[in-house]
């Protein structure tokens, strides 16, 4: 395979913010063919789980701003410094459901949009789901809402188009996909 790789040349911070940042890049291209500008949002790491009781699996629903509408999602959120994907999946778990995993593995790992960010994602399957008595509260901005979904109406609801969220879309296709050892 040939080396594609992009040298980084200079980086310009054009924003830093709470959840994100974002720069302009100068690269030096391969094969000799000069330089380009890469604008690239830096952000944290993020975890998302897919939790699965009975058969059905737990959505939350939250209005998202910057595409102003409410979506179905599976339970998400970023890892903070310091802190490791496995104990994140369970904090976010904890605090937008109010339930722990006495079962939580890792299913994949994937870029949301390589073009432009380095948003990485970790998909957890949470399994052996217990109510936590006094629960972390979910974050002071989050107005959630939590249904359980049957395999036939995440398929409806798939078909209808309501799920918009990726990383929900890849997490719903890991549990609908025939894999009984996992879920």
């Amino acid at each position: 395979m040939k080396d594609k790789t992009e040298k980084n040349l200079q980086s310009q911070m054009i924003y830093q913010g709470a959840i994100l940042d974002l720069t302009v890049d100068s690269v030096a291209l391969p094969k000799n063919l000069g330089e380009a500008k890469r604008e690239v949002v830096r952000k944290a790491k993020v975890v998302a789980i897919v939790a699965v009781k009975d058969g059905k699996i737990l959505l939350v629903n939250q209005f998202r701003y910057p595409v102003k509408q409410e979506l179905w999602e599976i339970p998400a959120g970023k890892v903070d410094e310091g802190e490791s994907s496995e104990v994140a999946a369970a904090r976010e778990l904890e605090e937008e459901t109010g339930l722990r995993a006495n079962d939580l593995q890792v299913l994949s790992t994937f870029y949301t949009s390589p073009g432009f960010t380095d948003e990485e994602v970790t998909l957890f399957v949470a399994k052996a789901l217990v109510a936590v008595e006094n629960p972390k509260a979910a974050d002071w901005d989050e107005d959630l809402e939590v249904e359980w979904f049957t395999r036939e109406s995440i398929r409806s609801e798939l078909e209808k188009g309501t799920f918009r969220d990726a990383k929900t879309l890849i997490g719903l296709l890991w549990y609908l996909r025939d894999s009984t050892e996992i879920f």
